[in-house]
């Protein structure tokens, strides 16, 4: 009788190599080449039987081609630029999108509000003729309004950021103040009050305006060396112009989609209170979607940050 054969168990090889940190200095594309050849380590380390949890580290070897297939990496000419240069791309699309998840979150918030007052209207079932075009101008202008809202106050702290990176640049400023990289904020805070001290009040005027920002209250933010500070202004001005732009679209759009709206009065005419009902949730899955894509392109470039400033593989391995 043939005896049964022992059904072999994968040879425990360990991790076949570490991942290394990249340097703010090297390439984007040697970087890209060590992200790939990190995979082939993961896939080895699953057949081999060397990772905690085979699914999670799939998982990994996802996120790190999605990270791969940004436009980023896609445009050739960023394979010569430095990973410090795709450090701060990362830093800019997780600031923009954290900022503007958290304006569709309101968004939202407010649009289910608006739906249920419009319903309880409805309900009441007061004696008037219902005009869907009046409904719908309130719908948009509404939303006007409250993306207006918010961009004043993007608008406001860019024009402050933006003042303050002028003077930053400005070499006959900091020449006269001396002001080192080295430097403290909190220092060149203290040092720029002193210095306006000898123009016109609104030079100190605008100064007050600039250090009422958080940026300039905070010890998280006082205690960064200037150097720190200007690759800070310039993620934070990148972001905000972004956040702005986004919602002058949103804006335009809003304005585009009232005009169709008014081409189509035959059809309008005839709308009825769950047509407008049907706009609230039309207008909820638009934005639902929209949140959800940013939730995930936010996930993945905070994941991209991560495979730039450590050794996030690490667990995956027993």
């Amino acid at each position: 009788m043939a005896g049964t054969k022992k059904k072999s168990e994968p040879i425990s090889i360990g991790r076949i190599l570490d991942y290394q940190v990249a340097s703010p200095e090297e390439k984007v594309l040697d970087f890209k080449k060590r992200l790939e050849e990190q995979i082939a380590v993961i896939r080895v380390g699953i057949k081999s039987g060397d990772v905690n949890d085979s699914q999670k580290a799939q998982n990994y070897i996802k996120k790190i081609e999605k990270f791969l297939a940004i436009d980023f990496f896609s445009n050739k000419k960023n394979n010569v630029k430095r990973v410090r240069h795709l450090k701060q791309e990362c830093k800019v699309v997780v600031a923009t999108n954290k900022e503007i998840i958290d304006i569709l979150k309101k968004w939202i918030s407010q649009k289910r509000n608006y739906k249920i007052t419009a319903a309880e209207e409805f309900v009441k079932g007061e004696a008037k003729q219902f005009d869907f075009m009046g409904e719908m101008k309130g719908f948009y202008d509404r939303d006007n309004s409250f993306l207006r809202d918010i961009e004043a106050n993007y608008n406001s702290e860019l024009i402050l950021l933006n003042r303050i990176k002028g003077m930053l640049a400005d070499k006959t400023i900091t020449s006269a103040l001396g002001v080192k990289n080295s430097w403290k904020v909190e220092t060149l805070k203290e040092s720029l009050l002193e210095w306006s001290q000898d123009y016109p009040i609104n030079v100190e005027i605008e100064l007050e305006e600039i250090f009422k920002l958080p940026y300039f209250r905070y010890k998280k933010y006082l205690t960064l060396e200037v150097s720190e500070f200007k690759d800070f202004l310039d993620v934070r001005t990148k972001a905000l112009q972004e956040i702005v732009d986004w919602i002058e679209e949103y804006i335009s759009y809003n304005n585009s989609e009232f005009e169709v709206l008014k081409s189509q009065m035959g059809e309008v005419c005839r709308a009825t209170e769950y047509d407008l009902l049907d706009e609230y949730d039309r207008c909820l899955d638009d934005l639902s979607r929209v949140l959800q894509e940013y939730e995930k392109e936010y996930r993945l470039y905070r994941f991209g940050q991560g495979l730039i400033e450590a050794d996030i593989f690490d667990t995956l391995y027993k």
